[in-house]
């Protein structure tokens, strides 16, 4: 899955609550819910509800104007993964994963009052667009855990990146690590980079590389690492990180926008 605009499309202010789902609805019967949110079954799943602080795995096709913007389904092994309640998505997108359950797949209209509005989203969503999701499949759905943030972000912000990433450690060498969403790290860095200490952003994204289990955890940790050196003014280096990137992760076209974007500004 590329990286490149996935985030813009479903990462921006959320919403709370989660509305009734009927147990007589059939496939193709449309919905209506009170926000002005339309959707339709079509597969019906039987596994886990969502709730607060689940982590959801979804496959996603997302139309604008009749035409395919994104799509999760040219891979076979991309998903798009959020913390319900905690990690920022639009209002429509988060009201219907509160109505689904894991193995649902629906087709979900939002109106412009639940995505992005009269601004929009980049080059990618026009103002006052309507979004279908003609497949919004909602693949596994974990039990609510804790935030690696609401843990370690007060080591760090009493203390130092070094304490933190100790804790971290601590975390994944003992039990502790069940009951947080240890893959998770989006509200963590989220928090650290409002800080502005962006020596330790650096410091702490390259330790948790190093530990990262997953290419996906390894992404972020690359993301953060290049945003903590790009605004520390440094963009050489920035560039010299992206290519060492690429190399370790040649596919991944995102990375190639990134340092075409760095070499050439002006563009």
């Amino acid at each position: 899955m590329k990286l490149t605009r996935l985030i813009i499309l479903a990462l921006v202010c959320a919403c709370s609550g989660k509305s009734e789902q009927s147990n007589d609805l059939t496939l193709n019967d449309t919905i209506q819910t009170a926000s002005g949110l339309q959707y339709y079954y079509l597969k019906k799943g039987d596994g886990r509800e969502v709730e607060k602080g689940a982590k959801l795995d979804t496959k996603l096709s997302l139309m604008v104007d009749d035409s395919v913007v994104w799509t999760s389904y040219s891979d076979e092994d991309s998903l798009f993964s959020f913390i319900i309640g905690v990690d920022g998505v639009i209002k429509g997108f988060e009201e219907m994963a509160y109505i689904m359950r894991e193995g649902d797949n629906v087709v979900a209209i939002l109106p412009d009052s639940l995505a992005y509005g009269d601004e929009g989203a980049g080059d990618v969503i026009p103002p006052n667009a309507t979004l279908v999701y003609d497949r919004y499949e909602l693949v596994s759905v974990s039990e609510p855990k804790k935030m690696l943030s609401d843990t370690l972000y007060p080591i760090f912000e009493n203390g130092t990146a070094e304490d933190m990433i100790e804790g971290y450690r601590n975390m994944v060498n003992s039990g502790l690590s069940e009951q947080y969403h240890m893959s998770s790290k989006r509200s963590l860095y989220q928090l650290i980079t409002a800080s502005e200490r962006y020596k330790e952003l650096e410091q702490i994204a390259i330790a948790f590389e190093e530990m990262a289990t997953s290419k996906g955890e390894k992404q972020g940790d690359w993301y953060n690492q290049l945003v903590a050196i790009l605004q520390q003014g440094d963009t050489a280096r920035a560039i010299s990180r992206v290519k060492e990137v690429i190399n370790m992760d040649p596919e991944e076209e995102y990375w190639k926008t990134m340092l075409e974007g760095l070499e050439n500004p002006s563009k």
